[in-house]
């Protein structure tokens, strides 16, 4: 059932965001990017505690990368289809009366498969709306333990896991046209729909995580087809 969903999510806004355009769908070019994400859980860690005992979900910056594939549907629509390494997870920052004790810092390595539907209300203007999905793997997720501050403990807990995470994205951006190649950057939110613990070992005590992300990025993007033909 949950692979029946997934598949909804995926083919049933895509196939509806084309439905008004007669164009045949071609290859316009390839992009490249880099970035930064802020990422954090969406839940707290369930730990039994004292009323002193504070804990506060901070966000910890990683970096993103990528290559994508651009299609062209019509003058305003756009497909972007590639991979992309991210690194997500969260700071649980951990207090006593508001006296700080230290930090789990959750680092969270995913390569991904985003399927972006970009619009631009004008063909060749500058600014656009992108919305879609991202199918990611999950490479690695490590727990480094701070508490208390003056010492480092990091334990793999990628066994306590899931393999897959899945999110949708929504984001906008801007470009600048320079002949055969454009430069651009963009915003994107990452939402998980995904629990991607297991509730077992490490994460025991943190039965339900879903990964929310900030991406800043920016690149090039190479036409392998020339302005004048689109």
């Amino acid at each position: 059932m949950k692979k029946l969903v997934i598949a909804c999510l995926i083919f049933v806004p895509l196939a509806g965001s084309f439905a008004q355009e007669k164009t045949t769908p071609f290859v316009q070019g390839v992009s490249v990017f880099l970035g930064g994400a802020w990422s954090r859980y969406a839940e707290l860690p369930a730990v039994i505690s004292v009323p002193e005992l504070g804990r506060v979900m901070g966000t910890r910056f990683g970096a993103v990368a990528g290559v994508l594939w651009e299609f062209r549907f019509g003058r305003r629509f756009l497909l972007d289809n590639g991979l992309q390494y991210a690194r997500r997870g969260a700071a649980v920052d951990w207090n006593l009366m508001g006296e700080p004790l230290g930090t789990w810092d959750y680092r969270l390595d995913v390569i991904g498969n985003p399927i972006t539907v970009r619009f631009k209300p004008w063909p060749r203007s500058s600014p656009y709306i992108l919305g879609g999905y991202e199918l990611s793997l999950i490479v690695a997720h490590r727990l480094v333990d701070r508490w208390p501050a003056s010492e480092r403990t990091e334990t793999n807990i990628k066994g306590d896991t899931h393999d897959l995470d899945f999110g949708l994205i929504a984001g906008a951006g801007a470009e600048i046209p320079l002949g055969n190649w454009t430069m651009f950057s963009e915003v994107r939110y990452y939402h998980g729909l995904l629990d991607i613990s297991n509730g077992t070992g490490a994460l025991e005590p943190y039965p339900v995580i879903k990964s929310r992300s900030l991406m800043v990025l920016a690149g090039v993007r190479f036409k392998l087809r020339a302005p004048e033909e689109l």
